[in-house]
Parts: C-alpha cells; sequence; structure tokens
C-alpha cells in the first residue's frame, strides 16, 4: 500500500511531538518498575520489563484502552477524575514538577489545570432484524486478573433500547432438540 503525506505535513507538529514525547517519557517509566513495586504478584513470563500497561491502567484507575493511546501519543484528554485520584501521590507530584522544570509550556499548561470529560466509546452496529444499533461502550478492569476486562454495552438511545428485543434469537422446538 501506498500512502502520500503532503510536504508540510512531513514534519510533525508541535503537539504530535509532544504526545509522542509524553509516550516515550511514560513507555520509560514503565520500563523501570516492577509489580512488586506495588504490591503485585509478579505473573507470568514478560517479554519486556517493567510493568504491563494493564498493570499501569489498573494502578492509575483508568481504562486499558485509553492508557495505551496516551502511550501511543494519540489526542486525547485526561479527565477531572483521573487527575484528582493522584492529587497528593508523591511519585505523581515529583513527576509533574519535573516535568514543570524541563518545559516552560508544559509549566504552563499544567497551571491552567484544564481537563476535559471523557467522552464514552460508541459501537453502531447494523443488525439484521434490529436496524442500526448505538451503544455506549463501558470497560471494566478484574483487579485480580489483569488480563481479563469485562465490557457492558448499553443502549445510547430510546430507539436502540425499544429495538433490543428483535435482536433476540427465537428457538424453534426443532432447534430445542438439537
Amino acid at each position: 500500500m501506498v500512502t502520500y503525506e503532503p510536504k508540510d505535513r512531513a514534519a510533525p507538529r508541535a503537539g504530535e511531538r509532544r504526545r509522542a514525547e509524553l509516550g516515550e517519557f511514560l513507555k520509560a517509566r514503565r520500563a523501570r518498575l516492577s509489580p512488586g513495586d506495588f504490591g503485585m504478584p509478579p505473573g507470568s513470563r514478560r517479554r519486556t520489563p517493567g510493568l504491563r500497561r494493564e498493570e499501569v491502567a489498573l494502578l492509575a484507575g483508568v481504562g486499558v484502552t485509553w492508557y495505551t493511546w496516551l502511550e501511543q501519543g494519540r489526542q486525547i484528554n485526561a479527565s477531572t477524575e483521573v487527575l484528582d485520584r493522584h492529587i497528593g501521590d508523591p511519585d505523581w507530584e515529583e513527576d509533574i514538577r519535573r516535568l514543570a522544570s524541563l518545559s516552560r509550556e508544559f509549566a504552563e499548561l499544567w497551571a491552567r489545570h484544564e481537563a476535559a470529560d471523557s467522552e464514552p466509546r460508541v459501537l453502531t452496529y447494523l443488525h439484521p432484524s434490529a436496524g442500526t444499533l448505538s451503544f455506549a461502550v463501558s470497560e471494566l478492569e478484574v483487579p485480580d486478573m489483569p488480563e481479563a476486562r469485562i465490557v457492558v454495552y448499553t443502549p445510547r438511545d430510546d430507539d436502540t433500547r425499544a429495538r433490543m428485543p428483535l435482536t433476540r434469537r427465537t428457538v424453534t422446538p426443532a432447534q430445542a432438540t438439537v
């Protein structure tokens, strides 16, 4: 596959560069930590040193997908709840002080205390009987099983809620005996 990138987009924009730098910082920090640092069992064999993304997300109280996107440098926002959860954490505050000393821009942005409300992930599904259905997707972590998560799909609107019975399969007597 061949893709074309216009000449003016060849150099990453400042925001993209900052997100990439944050991602590298998070990866490096994660690599220096171990589950034992947090009283967690070591778990099964690790391909790379340090905590797994799932473990960091669990410890930080955020979703695995959100943390992964943050590490990948995607453009996302931290919710107020996520930021509030870390107030008073000495490691968190030390990291903030260090980042602020390294970057005047970071210090100015941090001083604004701007945080965005989280936006729910949305799944739109075309069902053969019910038509277009729209769901909010929520992921729940299972604390004792970092490799597992519970995914909940909640109807986003009254139309979807009303059409949910159309998604149920009816079993004929012949199918029930098979």
